[in-house]
C-alpha cells in the first residue's frame, strides 16, 4: 500500500484528509505466512518508498502473538539486562528536542514499568531483544524469511529487533537511522511521519555521516515546516511500515498503549552506503577534505578508496571521534506517581 503525502501535519488523535481512502482493504495471508506484502508493497520495498504491509501479529489466534500480551512482556523485563533496557519521557513540542529524557528505572519490576507506561509519557525501548530472548530472534529470521520469499530482489545481510512499548500520549522525536528499518506494529494506534531520504533540506549531510559513524544520537534538528513534505500515515495493528534508508521520521501515539517491533536490517547496497558516509566524515574531519570534493556514491570509482583510507585510519587509532553519551537521569520510572515518573533522589548515587 503506498501513502499518500499530506500537506502540514492534522493535530494527533484526528485522521488526516485522504487517509481512509487510501487504506486498503484486508486481503487474504499466504497460507501459514505471517506476512503479506501486496504487488505494490513489494515493488516499492525494493525501489526504496514507503509503503505499508500487512502482517499477522496481532490476529487473536496467531501464536507468535502472544510475546506481545502485557503477561509475555512483564516476565520478559523482570530479568532484562539493564543496560539494554532505555526507558524515555518527553514534552509535546516535537521542535523541542532537549526535552527528550532518559529516565532512570533500576529496580523496577515489568509489572511496575507497564504500569507506568500506562500513566505518563513514556516510551521504553527494549533492545537487543532478538539476541536476548530465542523466541523474537526465531520470530526475526520468519519475518525476513518470508519478506524475501514475496519481495523478489530483497536480501538482507544481518538483522536486529527491538521491542517498543510507549504510553498513549508519548512520541519519538524526529530522527534518522543509519540502516534501514521496518515498524511491525501489534497494539495500539500511532502517527508516522516519514520524510525524503538523503534530502538536505530536512537533514544535512554532516548530520547523517555522524550517525553513520556513532558520533552522534540519532535525534536529529526539526522544523515544524519539514511537514510539508512529509508522508502521514496512521499505523494500525496489523501493518508494517517500511521506508527508505536513512528517510528521517518521527512518531506519535493516538491515545492508546501501543506495543511495537522494529526491526533493523541491512542489505549489501545499505551497508555499502553506511561504509561510504562514515568514510566521508573520517575525511573531513581528520583530513579537512572540503565535502564538496567527497561524493556520497557507494558504487564510484572513488568510494572503495576512501573506505579502504578509513579502514586504514582506524587500524592506527587515527578515527577518535567523540562517542554519543547519555546524559545522567534527573527522574526514574515510578509507577505509584500519577505520571508514572518522579524524580530522582540527590542523595542516591547510579
Amino acid at each position: 500500500m503506498a501513502v499518500t503525502q499530506q500537506d502540514g501535519t492534522p493535530p494527533v488523535g484526528a485522521q488526516p484528509m485522504g487517509m481512509l481512502s487510501e487504506r486498503t482493504p484486508p486481503v487474504d495471508h499466504p497460507p501459514g505466512a505471517l506476512v503479506n506484502l501486496d504487488a505494490h508493497t513489494q515493488a516499492g520495498l525494493v525501489g526504496a518508498e514507503f509503503v505499508v504491509g500487512r502482517h499477522r501479529l496481532a490476529d487473536a489466534a496467531c501464536t507468535e502473538g502472544a510475546l506481545f500480551t502485557d503477561e509475555s512482556i512483564a516476565a520478559l523485563l523482570d530479568d532484562y539486562p539493564s543496560e539494554l533496557l532505555f526507558a524515555l519521557t518527553m514534552g509535546t513540542d516535537p521542535e523541542r528536542m532537549e526535552e527528550n529524557e532518559r529516565l532512570d528505572h533500576a529496580g523496577i519490576t515489568g509489572h511496575e514499568l507497564l504500569t507506568a507506561v500506562r500513566k505518563g509519557r513514556i516510551w521504553c525501548n527494549i533492545t537487543n531483544v532478538d539476541r536476548v530472548d530465542s523466541r523474537f530472534r526465531a520470530l526475526t529470521d520468519r519475518l525476513y524469511g518470508e519478506i524475501t520469499e514475496q519481495a523478489p530482489g530483497f536480501a538482507s545481510t544481518e538483522t536486529h529487533a527491538t521491542l517498543l512499548v510507549s504510553s498513549p500520549g508519548a512520541m519519538v522525536y524526529f530522527h534518522v537511522d543509519g540502516p534501514p528499518s521496518f515498524l511491525w506494529h501489534v497494539r495500539g494506534h500511532k502517527r508516522v511521519w516519514v520524510y525524503p531520504a538523503l534530502d538536505q533540506s530536512v537533514l544535512p549531510r554532516a548530520l547523517l555521516e555522524d550517525v553513520f559513524a556513532g558520533a552522534r544520537q540519532e535525534y536529529v534538528p526539526y522544523r515544524n515546516e519539514f511537514d510539508q513534505l512529509a508522508m502521514v500515515h496512521d499505523l494500525m495493528p496489523g501493518e508494517v511500515a517500511m521506508w527508505p534508508q536513512n528517510a528521517p521520521h518521527r512518531v506519535a501515539n493516538l491515545g492508546d498503549l501501543n506495543v511495537s517491533l522494529v526491526t533493523d536490517h541491512y542489505t549489501r547496497a545499505a551497508r555499502r552506503r553506511a561504509r561510504v558516509y562514515t568514510a566521508n566524515r573520517f575525511l573531513r574531519v581528520k583530513a579537512h577534505v572540503p565535502q564538496r570534493w567527497l561524493g556520497t556514491s557507494p558504487t564510484s570509482l572513488g568510494a572503495g578508496a576512501k573506505v579502504a583510507v578509513h579502514q586504514l585510519g582506524q587500524r592506527l587509532h587515527l578515527d577518535d571521534k567523540t562517542s554519543k553519551a547519555h546524559p545522567r537521569p534527573t527522574r526514574r520510572v515510578d509507577p505509584d506517581s500519577e505520571i508514572g515518573m518522579s524524580a530522582v533522589s540527590p542523595n542516591v548515587t547510579r
